[in-house]
């Protein structure tokens, strides 16, 4: 029997629900027209101008720290956003970029989780190689052959 884990725990480009967003709309230098085109041109220094969608949210993360996310717009990268970052000092009404980055959301196609070799072997893998991965035939010889004499320095015979 296997066990499924409930997918509880949200990807990253994930669209913020409404509340964060309202939050996030509180803090006026961090999330004005200003703020969301300082984030755009920040994404213009490490994407293609076509790599960048339309903005899509902007999620509340700390006090006087906003993220914004923008559609991915480049091939191979349906559900995938671009989130920039942006703080504020104290008492500033200057907005700064913190990091820009690009992320999952909900409809993003990721690699599936890692799985060490020896837990992915399987038994008809072995019967194929004919043996383990490992293991060690008496008759194989593995020194090197001519080291050190301007030779190729490893010759592998059976």
């Amino acid at each position: 029997m296997t066990e499924t884990v409930p997918d509880t725990i949200p990807r990253p480009g994930a669209l913020p629900v409404a509340s964060v967003q309202a939050q996030a709309a509180r803090d006026k230098p961090l999330s004005s027209a200003a703020a969301v085109d300082l984030a755009r041109r920040a994404l213009a220094e490490v994407a293609a101008a076509d790599a960048v969608g339309d903005h899509v949210a902007a999620s509340y993360d700390a006090e006087r720290l906003v993220t914004h996310l923008f559609d991915c717009a480049m091939p191979g990268y349906r559900g995938w956003r671009w989130a920039v970052t942006l703080s504020r000092p104290p008492r500033s009404r200057t907005a700064t970029v913190c990091e820009v980055g690009l992320l999952p959301g909900e409809e993003a196609l990721l690699a599936p989780a890692w799985v060490p070799w020896a837990d992915r072997l399987r038994p008809e893998d072995l019967a194929a190689a004919g043996r383990a991965p490992g293991s060690t035939d008496s008759d194989t010889d593995w020194s090197a052959e001519g080291a050190g004499s301007g030779e190729v320095p490893w010759r592998w015979r059976r």
